[in-house]
């Protein structure tokens, strides 16, 4: 794909199951966007991307789907150490129905980060031990219930982990009552959609 689409800079991948891998030589250099949704042996095979390599990398989206569809290659803890280059400023994480934990070591190295956004992870349990890197400005958590009962202001175990950050939005949708709940920086909120 590199040879083939050099002056390529934003790539999406959305709903393709059957594919494994990417062509041989890698992503373009130049790519400055990439979002893969619904397919899961793609993002399985994730670490064999050479997303280190990709400098000019900023936007990045992995997006499962359903997690009670897809387990994602039963991920537990992510991104896992070395797999993002250091460029990335806006990262999403979707649908990874067995994901416990934001590794400490996968975010190390990530100094441009400015945008966290993570969805429908409900096994979600922990931050990065060590905390985000400072240049995280914005974290949106979207259906997390284990999370967003640990990122309660002060009270909750994970707000440490996350308390540098100026804007925090974590929202949790009950499809049952219709009532839904709004964190904003650790604040509890209801409101009816």
């Amino acid at each position: 794909m590199h040879t083939f689409l050099p002056s390529l800079q934003v790539l999406e991948i959305i709903n393709c199951p059957q594919i494994e891998s990417f062509p041989e030589g890698g992503l373009p250099s130049n790519l400055i966007s990439l979002l893969i949704l619904a397919c899961k042996k793609l993002i399985c095979n994730r670490m064999e991307w050479g997303l280190q390599r990709l400098q000019s990398l900023k936007v990045l989206g992995f997006i499962n789907g359903d997690p009670k569809f897809f387990d994602c290659c039963d991920v537990k803890s992510f991104p896992e150490e070395n797999l993002l280059p250091t460029t990335v400023t806006d990262l999403g994480i979707s649908g990874f129905g067995n994901l416990r934990t934001l590794d400490n070591k996968g975010f190390l190295y990530l100094t441009s980060l400015q945008y966290l956004r993570i969805a429908d992870c409900p096994k979600l349990k922990h931050m990065p031990e060590g905390g985000l890197p400072v240049s995280v400005s914005h974290i949106q958590i979207r259906d997390c219930p284990l999370l967003t009962k640990r990122l309660l202001r002060k009270k909750g175990k994970e707000w440490r982990n996350i308390a540098r950050t100026p804007f925090i939005e974590t929202i949790e949708r009950n499809p049952l009552n219709k009532a839904n709940q709004l964190f904003v920086d650790g604040e509890l909120s209801t409101f009816l959609s």
